[in-house]
């Protein structure tokens, strides 16, 4: 097909974006698990916000609560992992810690954002990557589903070469050519004009002034066709 070079470059961008969302969900999967598992084993009692400890970063700052709590007769002081801008508490604020009996520093203040902001930002972003990846994807297998559809069904027509025309795809001076070519309908007397895939080299030199090129065109939906570039020398990358 003539749509080779950008049929495999939005099916290399599916493939990478799909990967790491769906890793990112998973990862996201592992973390809520883990989340549950500590919920289990946990035991509650009352802290307070003793600092907000600054995280600087080279655009903002950000504030992580540091508490305090008492387990075991035992005053324990930890930093929370997860930071905001404005300070999600203030210093004296009272909260409900949860604590790992075996290891009393693993704890978290009992709340969304001391338990599952993590979690949940995660399993947004993989979404997202993996919407991002899919829609290329579908983009590719629904451009080979039409064609394989047309090369079955299409109604062949003869167009009658007109140019190439071209575009740059890239910075580096990279570009794409097209094969336009046009078919008069003689029963409605109408003029159709068609462009071909997108070519990865110039194909000028292969094909002869008014040269007939089969496009086979969708019955009930005319402007969707596939021009049939097959008789061009077959680019090896």
């Amino acid at each position: 097909m003539s749509n080779k070079s950008n049929s495999k470059g939005l099916g290399i961008v599916g493939v990478v974006f799909s990967m790491i969302g769906f890793l990112m969900l998973m990862g996201a999967g592992l973390w809520a698990q883990k989340t549950f598992s500590f919920k289990e084993r946990a035991q509650a009692v009352e802290g307070e916000v003793v600092e907000m400890v600054a995280n600087r970063g080279s655009d903002s700052t950000t504030y992580a609560p540091k508490y305090s709590f008492i387990a075991d007769g035992q005053r324990y002081n930890v930093i929370s992992s997860t930071s905001s801008n404005p300070p999600a508490y203030s210093v004296g604020e009272k909260v409900q810690v949860l604590f790992d009996p075996a290891n009393p520093l693993d704890a978290r203040i009992d709340s969304f954002m001391g338990l599952w902001f993590g979690p949940t930002l995660i399993s947004v972003m993989g979404s997202i990557f993996l919407l991002v990846g899919v829609i290329p994807l579908f983009l590719v297998w629904r451009r080979r589903h039409n064609v394989e559809h047309l090369m079955r069904q299409g109604m062949p027509v003869m167009a009658e070469y007109q140019r190439v025309e071209s575009a740059e795809i890239d910075d580096n001076g990279k570009r794409e050519f097209f094969i336009i070519a046009r078919w008069h309908e003689r029963e409605s007397n109408q003029l159709h004009v068609y462009r071909s895939d997108a070519l990865g080299f110039d194909p000028t030199g292969f094909i002869s002034p008014k040269q007939l090129i089969t496009v086979l065109v969708n019955k009930q939906k005319p402007d969707v066709y596939f021009m049939d570039t097959s008789f061009l020398p077959q680019q090896r990358v």
